[in-house]
């Protein structure tokens, strides 16, 4: 759903993906943020061992996404688009280096 806000089928009627995602912003940002919960609330059904294989990383890095969508939502600028989207791709790549030993 999220992949399809950012990328629809047609954009005639707006003056390009930037002015799409600006008019859908507050959409996008409310859908992350439920998706980020529903992760946390996932993980903590599968049980506390589950959880706590994923270390302290885990809920630091869903605080930060959590918050980080919240903000999306708050603050109407692309630059915190694209900061929140450059961290949020950090984040990411370190999660999968450290959790999958991918340097080793």
């Amino acid at each position: 759903m999220l992949a399809t806000m950012l990328f629809p089928d047609e954009i005639r009627e707006y003056r390009g993906f930037q002015d799409y995602f600006s008019q859908r912003r507050g959409w996008f940002y409310a859908l992350l943020l439920v998706l980020f919960v529903v992760d946390v609330i996932d993980t903590l059904v599968k049980g506390e061992k589950y959880y706590h294989h994923y270390g302290i990383a885990y809920p630091i890095r869903q605080t930060l996404l959590i918050a980080g969508a919240a903000g999306g939502m708050a603050f109407h600028s692309p630059r915190y688009d694209a900061a929140y989207a450059f961290c949020s791709l950090v984040a990411q790549a370190v999660w999968i280096t450290v959790l999958f030993n991918v340097l080793d």
